[in-house]
């Protein structure tokens, strides 16, 4: 089932969909491309960064499929799922489809694992596949500025929706009209957030714990960690009228080749500082190597009056 719920991004009427292309009440279109995704990024300016770039992006789909973070998803799963089950059965969502949006959703591996744990509690195992237009399955957007992240997005997970866009300005969803918000390692955007999420729906969010990767920051030279930054996500969240549900801490110990450490280094920020600097770093350890991944999950809801 195609999402309804998209605005243009000239004069923000509600988009539908044709065979090979969207488009609004004012005549505004927006082609699909060959991969299935949709540029919908309208720019007065080009950024210095347009998201992550080519070598963040396969640098980060080859470490998560090494199964490195096989905890964290696992944990995300679980979190996520413990919090949609309840509400399932007999509310308004059971005639209609349940709506995830990853915002900053990069390469979509993040995406389509949640949006297949949701597809299972909804609908059953579909073998991965959300069949589209199977009643009470998942509508799964992911929206991204990098057009890479978002073509490999499409080309990996055909049966999800990507979209190119800026996520950090007014985002292209109508209000309330996303019951699951993912936010993983992302640009955030409190107020907009708070104004597409449905009245019951919720937030999700990963970040960095201030020791993330820290037997790697000094060795590497690697980018810091706010010391308070969970303190300063769930202030900003409240300012926006989200408040949190939970919240809940996650570390494990990995062991990395040195194909895996340059992978976790240049998937992150971390890359467009060190460079070419990164693989002549890792080329001087010894492999494997040891580092743990620390986390926080945290839950959000809209705020009851």
């Amino acid at each position: 089932m195609e999402p309804l719920f998209l605005l243009c991004p000239i004069c923000r009427e509600a988009l539908t969909w044709g065979a090979h292309r969207l488009t609004c009440s004012s005549g505004h279109h927006f082609d699909r491309a060959r991969e299935g995704y949709v540029n919908l990024l309208q720019l007065k300016r080009t950024p210095k960064f347009m998201g992550d770039s080519k070598v963040m992006l396969r640098a980060r789909r080859s470490f998560l499929a090494q199964g490195h973070y096989a905890p964290l998803m696992a944990k995300m799963a679980t979190l996520i799922n413990g919090h949609i089950a309840r509400p399932m059965v007999g509310t308004e969502r059971s005639e209609r489809a349940y709506t995830l949006c990853d915002i900053g959703c990069g390469e979509g591996s993040y995406t389509n694992y949640v949006a297949r744990h949701i597809d299972n509690i909804l609908v059953g195992d579909v073998g991965g596949k959300n069949e589209k237009g199977k009643k009470n399955g998942v509508t799964a957007v992911g929206m991204d500025m990098a057009k890479e992240a978002v073509r490999m997005a499409a080309k990996s997970h055909p049966c999800r929706y990507f979209f190119v866009a800026d996520v950090n300005q007014p985002l292209l969803l109508a209000n309330q009209s996303v019951d699951l918000i993912l936010n993983i390692f992302a640009p955030r955007n409190a107020s907009e957030f708070a104004r597409v999420l449905h009245h019951d729906g919720l937030l999700f969010m990963v970040i960095p714990a201030p020791d993330h990767l820290e037997s790697l920051r000094s060795r590497f030279s690697l980018l810091s960690i706010q010391s308070d930054k969970a303190g300063y996500v769930i202030q900003q969240m409240a300012s926006a009228g989200l408040q949190l549900v939970s919240k809940c801490p996650l570390s494990f110990s990995m062991r990395l080749s040195a194909q895996s450490l340059l992978d976790l280094i240049q998937m992150t920020p971390n890359q467009r500082h060190l460079g070419e600097d990164a693989k002549a770093l890792v080329d001087t350890i010894d492999a494997p190597f040891s580092t743990t991944a620390s986390f926080q999950l945290m839950v959000f809801a809209r705020e009851r009056s």
